[in-house]
């Protein structure tokens, strides 16, 4: 089935002649409401466009139909033959492509239409192309107009220059160029191109929409009007880029090889097998009194006539192996200095270009390190002179897979053995070492050799006339390159005064913790079994006045409340020294994850009856979680809240508690009271057993609580601070380190 190319017709009549004659060769769509155009343009896509209009007034109608539709890219033609010749030229410029008389010339529409549509489908192949072209080519390309603005432009042109197509069209390609370049542009290359109308590899410099500078070969050519004059030109851009990138990165790290080749301290050159110098850094120069350039060429015989033939069968030998020859020790004489000691490495370099074998020599000067050398020999002397009168015995095993070793004269001394007495190895060492102490001795070696484990031991050494006798050894081994240990070098000290010293005190310090042991012990036995007196005591007291106090007289009565009230204050002093006993004796802590906050509220409630008695306004601010034994943890706190409680004034009862961290970072909880408060003068007594700060007869007590908060919070490796203004409050403090 043969494909029909498409007509819209826009007429004021029927028009059934103008369809006949096109229907043959072409789909036709017709309409007689030229504002129903654009809908159908956009609908079928049409080839050609027919205004068949019939009105004289043809020409403000076209002004209206080219302003408010859109069929311009359409090829059109016009249908009147009430067009006036002083109006064509007017419909003409509104973008009608041909003007027909009708019915004068109908027979030539479908003529005129079937080559209309070929050239028109043309065209739209070739725009089609080119518009493809400017979308995939990965080259810069843009179209200028005769005004020299860009109608068209490739995307590999506006991906580099970083901007949008709608940000080019319609603007100077001049706008684009950098300063120096739009310069150039101006005064040589656009004359050039009007006349000649083509240029080729024109360097400019495009700035992208960023500010970034794109070095570019343009290259464009020209399409004349029928004037001579551009009508229309096609620019290539290449860009040089990353192509002056390289090149520049190329000539950095050339001048850096070349500045690293003359900055190196050793002397450097590349000699052929003629022995010929091929190149030579500047210290290579400097040493026969020549420059760079005047140095190459020379033969090893010109410059170190003396060494050359040695230096020569050297280099051959490197160039025929392929081996190299390193850390080669020689003497040599440089131009106007006497004669003095080169380190020389030879290495075969194999040149790409020229296709040789050449060898590079790299010859560093150790005249220097020759005098150290000397001079480390005559420091060895000094050094045993040294040691000789030290107070430090010094020994050294030489190699350690082998048992010969050195002792100083001073290691021997304290031993009380002359100078060489018994050979200095380890086996000696060994039997010398006292038997408890030479597994760990030797263990410890063992570590630093293994490990590389800080060496420092204390040992028995057993001296020729006074026994056994304590020793302070260090040492330090030096291991090879494969991580082995080759020497140990070390020394010894007398500290055996000192050892027994540190044992009599480590004997008298456990005697003391046994003794407070043993006072712990007492004070939980003494107060554990005089629970049972003394609940006998409580119990008969009670009933005698339950049963008998009617016998008694007043007197009696008073004698025997004061019998009472003694047996339950002291039965609370007791209970106090056991949990305080307790606290002394407990070997480890229950350590578990505490949530201070819940803590504090469980004693809240614990001690409700207190508080509604006291009305007190109690706040509890911030949270912090705390590993404690939560047992000792709840005594601490709530001895402390009891305190603030107990000890308040007239005033309504205000008590905070804060929890927090302390500028340490420990965790703390502040309990602050507006009590009756004491002098802080006496803050350090109120942690005292059975010390009172107040009054037995104005408040109860038995002088233990703090006590006991103090040495639970001890236990726990934390501290506790009292503050207080007497008539104005107290705080209490515990913190304790986060671990």
């Amino acid at each position: 089935m043969s494909y029909k190319q498409r007509v819209l017709l826009y007429s004021e009549t029927e028009a059934t002649d103008i369809i006949d004659i096109l229907s043959n060769d072409f789909d036709v769509f017709v309409t007689q409401d030229f504002n129903e155009l654009n809908a159908y343009e956009q609908k079928y896509s049409p080839s050609v466009l027919i205004l068949h209009i019939n009105d004289a007034d043809i020409v403000p109608l076209l002004k209206y139909i080219t302003l408010n539709l859109n069929f311009l890219d359409v090829p059109t033609l016009l249908l009147s033959p009430l067009l006036e010749a002083k109006d064509e030229h007017s419909v003409l410029e509104m973008g009608v492509l041909e003007i027909i008389p009708h019915p004068d010339k109908l027979h030539l529409l479908a003529t005129k239409v079937r080559n209309i549509s070929h050239t028109f489908s043309q065209q739209s192949l070739y725009q089609h192309r080119l518009n493809a072209l400017y979308v995939h080519t990965p080259v810069m390309m843009h179209s200028i107009d005769h005004e020299g603005k860009i109608v068209n432009v490739s995307d590999c042109w506006l991906r580099k220059m970083e901007y949008s197509r709608n940000e080019v069209l319609g603007r100077k390609s001049t706008e684009f160029l950098s300063e120096s370049s739009m310069k150039k542009a101006v005064e040589v290359i656009l004359p050039k191109f009007m006349q000649e109308g083509s240029v080729e590899n024109v360097p400019y410099e495009f700035v992208t929409k960023s500010g970034k500078i794109l070095n570019l070969l343009l290259s464009a050519s020209a399409i004349r009007n029928d004037v001579g004059g551009i009508a229309h030109s096609f620019a290539v851009l290449f860009d040089q880029s990353e192509k002056i990138t390289i090149e520049n990165e190329l000539f950095r790290k050339t001048s850096e090889l070349e500045m690293i080749f003359n900055s190196v301290p050793s002397m450097m050159w590349l000699k052929d097998e003629q022995n010929i110098i091929l190149r030579a850094n500047k210290h290579a120069a400097d040493t026969v009194s020549m420059s760079t350039d005047e140095i190459i060429g020379k033969n090893t015989y010109d410059l170190y006539p003396e060494m050359a033939a040695k230096y020569h069968a050297d280099d051959l030998e490197v160039l025929r192996s392929g081996v190299p020859k390193l850390n080669i020790v020689e003497q040599y004489t440089p131009a106007g200095a006497p004669t003095g000691w080169v380190k020389t490495d030879k290495i075969p370099f194999f040149d790409p270009i020229s296709h040789e074998q050449l060898v590079l020599v790299i010859a560093t000067d150790v005249t220097e390190t020759k005098s150290i050398e000397m001079a480390y020999l005559k420091s060895q002397e000094r050094f045993q002179l040294a040691i000789q009168g030290s107070s430090v015995g010094i020994w050294d095993w030489f190699d350690v897979n082998k048992d010969k070793q050195y002792w100083s004269p001073r290691f021997y001394e304290m031993l009380g053995l002359k100078d060489n007495e018994i050979s200095a190895s380890l086996t000696n060492l060994r039997k010398l070492i006292h038997p408890h102490d030479r597994e760990r001795t030797f263990a410890a070696i063992n570590s630093h050799f293994d490990m590389e484990a800080p060496f420092e031991i204390e040992y028995r050494l057993e001296h020729s006339t006074l026994g056994f006798r304590w020793f302070l050894s260090k040492g330090q081994a030096n291991f090879d390159d494969a991580g082995n240990p080759c020497r140990m070098v070390g020394t010894i000290l007398d500290i055996h005064d000192r050892k027994i010293n540190e044992q009599e005190l480590a004997k008298k310090q456990e005697e003391l913790v046994r003794s407070n042991q043993e006072l712990e012990k007492f004070a939980f036995i003494t107060s554990h079994d005089l629970q049972e007196p003394l609940r006998m005591i409580s119990n008969y007291s009670e009933l005698l006045q339950k049963k008998y106090a009617h016998s008694f007289d007043e007197k009696g009565l008073r004698y025997l409340s004061h019998l009472t009230n003694g047996g339950v204050k002291m039965q609370k002093m007791i209970s106090g020294l056991l949990a305080y006993s307790r606290i002394q004796e407990q070997v480890a802590l229950n350590l578990e994850d505490c949530d201070l906050r819940s803590v504090v509220k469980d004693i809240l409630d614990s001690l409700v009856t207190e508080i509604e008695n006291s009305r007190a306004k109690i706040e509890i601010n911030g949270d912090a979680n705390l590993k404690a034994d939560s047992v000792q943890l709840v005594s601490i706190l709530q001895n402390i809240i009891s305190n603030a409680i107990k000890y308040r004034s007239d005033r309504p009862l205000e008590i905070d508690i804060d929890i927090g961290t302390n500028d340490l970072g420990w965790i703390q909880v502040m309990v602050s009271d507006n009590g009756i408060g004491f002098d802080q003068h006496y803050a350090d007594k109120a942690f005292q057993l059975f010390h009172r700060l107040h009054g037995k007869d104005q408040y109860e007590g038995t002088g233990i609580g703090l006590a006991i908060v103090k040495k639970a919070v001890e236990r726990h490796c934390g501290e506790v601070l009292l503050q207080s203004e007497k008539g104005k409050g107290t705080s209490v403090t515990v913190a304790f380190p986060v671990s």
